[in-house]
């Protein structure tokens, strides 16, 4: 009678244990100021670079093309991996670091991803390890160092009709993508294999990225896959 007694009361809890391992994503909202979306195990939010007005040789460089923050949230909510990738200004730079060490935060990379852009831009990619919400709590502050928008992004516009040079492009590489926020974005399964494709989290992360935005559908970031497409056909 004991054993049937602790078997049925083992059974009733592992509903509670499951849901204990997973991630509570309205409280990362919360800290955050936005919604992001789940994919699998992996929870990610986007903050594009919307106040920035970059432009390379003349063409101006949209948000969705190269200038997409965004965080990638793994784990449970006392034991969670968030990494991700963060646009800056040169003057930010040494803030927002400074403000994520103090955190905890690994800074795992600082490099360029645009050449000869004006104004100089900076790509910042992060690694912490923690309580979830102390995490988000963490990046929003660091954030904020910043003038990163972190108001809640207004929906999409609906896009126009591409322009008839994305079919080219779609003919060219022999894949369909899709055209948003003056970008035209185009994935394929052989190009999953690059330098960040380095762990199982960072892939899950990455395939997030591309199912929230498959070829850049809210417009935030394209996953490096883009085009930039306008009136004059650049």
């Amino acid at each position: 009678m004991k054993l049937r007694l602790l078997i049925l009361s083992v059974a009733l809890s592992l509903p509670v244990i499951v849901v204990a391992q997973s991630l509570d994503t309205a409280k990362i909202d919360e800290a955050m100021g936005r919604s992001g979306q789940q994919t699998g195990d992996v929870y990610r939010l986007g903050f594009p670079r919307t106040d920035l007005h970059v432009s390379v040789g003349g063409v101006e460089i949209k948000p969705g093309l190269a200038l997409g923050s965004w965080a990638a949230f793994a784990g449970n909510d006392n034991a969670a991996m968030v990494m991700g990738d963060l646009v800056l200004l040169e003057n930010e730079l040494s803030p927002v670091m400074r403000k994520l060490r103090a955190a905890g935060f690994d800074i795992t990379a600082v490099h360029n991803h645009v050449l000869n852009e004006t104004p100089r831009v900076i790509y910042m990619h992060y690694m912490g390890h923690g309580k979830a919400v102390e995490l988000a709590n963490a990046l929003h502050a660091a954030l904020a160092e910043s003038k990163t928008p972190l108001d809640k992004p207004a929906p999409p516009a609906t896009t126009a009709e591409p322009p008839g040079f994305v079919k080219t492009i779609e003919d060219t590489l022999g894949t369909k993508g899709h055209f948003a926020g003056g970008c035209a974005f185009l994935r394929d399964s052989s190009w999953s294999g690059d330098h960040r494709s380095r762990n199982d989290t960072d892939r899950a992360a990455r395939r997030s990225r591309g199912d929230q935005l498959p070829g850049g559908r809210d417009g935030q970031s394209c996953d490096n896959r883009g085009f930039r497409v306008d009136g004059g056909g650049s």
